[in-house]
């Protein structure tokens, strides 16, 4: 079952990959004149951003940590978070985790503790990604339809943050679910920082005509990337977030055009995941070396 799995991820991205290929070949002129007069104070401010909030992602797993485990080194899930961040782009979308949780396991936390963590932490993302833009799309939308399923989504997430913080077995050490409140708040200025990011590299773009309020543009893409992580046959989601984004913003642009200029903003990511990736092993080879000094 489990190579299945891993089989239809391998398939499933080969197959959105080429599906984009195609789509920026057949866009090629349209895109051109798009990316021509892209703003590269934007594009920079974007990334700058995106990298910004990864100090924010140590904050969420220490005390995520401290509420369900128990008290670990800032320093120490800062290394792991930055050493394993080329791992979110292999195949299969379940390296990070993998690795993060190897790496977890030499803070002494057993096997056990660890799933438990993993299964909180997740619920934790889906919450309040999903209450966060959920609450707000179902506000700036006019449509019921529109509404029910935006509201239903705000209505799950809230519902998994409040079973993420009363069910005492996800947790070694008894708490109290008020302190849960710390992580929330990291998590939610963790997201308004991508969504940031998001609407600048939007921004970056003149020429782009979504027609939408900027509010709107950052909640589309909390609530596309959580659609996204919810499709486990979609590494990274690549492919569903771009379809719904494409679907809810709309905009002067066909289809095939938006989700093609939607993966700009995939690309920008991966190059500041991996040179925050780089620039950190930079610094740790550096104060290695002074160190044996």
């Amino acid at each position: 079952m489990k190579n299945l799995k891993v089989i239809i991820q391998n398939l499933y991205l080969l197959a959105i990959v080429a599906l984009l290929s195609y789509w920026l070949y057949s866009n090629r002129v349209v895109l051109f004149d798009i990316y021509l007069s892209a703003d590269a104070v934007y594009v920079l401010l974007s990334g700058t951003v995106w990298a910004l909030a990864h100090f924010l992602s140590v904050l969420i797993v220490v005390s995520s940590f401290k509420f369900y485990l128990g008290d670990v080194s800032s320093l120490k899930i800062m290394g792991i978070h930055f050493s394993r961040l080329p791992h979110k782009y292999l195949p299969g979308g379940v390296w990070n985790t993998v690795a993060r949780a190897a790496d977890y396991s030499k803070l002494n936390f057993s096997a056990k503790d660890l799933a438990k963590y993993f299964i909180a932490e997740n619920l934790l993302v889906i919450g309040v990604t999903f209450l966060l833009s959920g609450a707000v799309l179902a506000i700036l939308y006019n449509e019921a339809i529109w509404r029910f399923v935006f509201s239903l989504a705000g209505s799950l997430g809230l519902i998994l943050l409040v079973f993420a913080g009363l069910n005492s077995r996800l947790r070694v050490a008894k708490t109290r679910p008020v302190k849960l409140l710390l992580p929330l708040i990291y998590l939610v200025l963790y997201w308004s920082l991508l969504s940031v990011s998001f609407l600048l590299f939007i921004k970056a773009f003149p020429s782009l005509e979504l027609g939408v309020s900027d509010i709107k543009i950052m909640a589309t893409f909390v609530f596309s990337w959580a659609v996204g992580f919810l499709a486990i046959f979609a590494p990274q989601g690549i492919g569903v977030s771009e379809y719904v984004t494409s679907q809810t913003l709309g905009g002067s642009l066909k289809f095939d055009q938006m989700v093609t200029f939607l993966v700009g903003f995939r690309i920008v990511c991966f190059l500041v995941d991996n040179i925050s990736f780089s620039v950190f092993k930079l610094i740790s080879v550096l104060k290695s070396r002074q160190e044996n000094e």
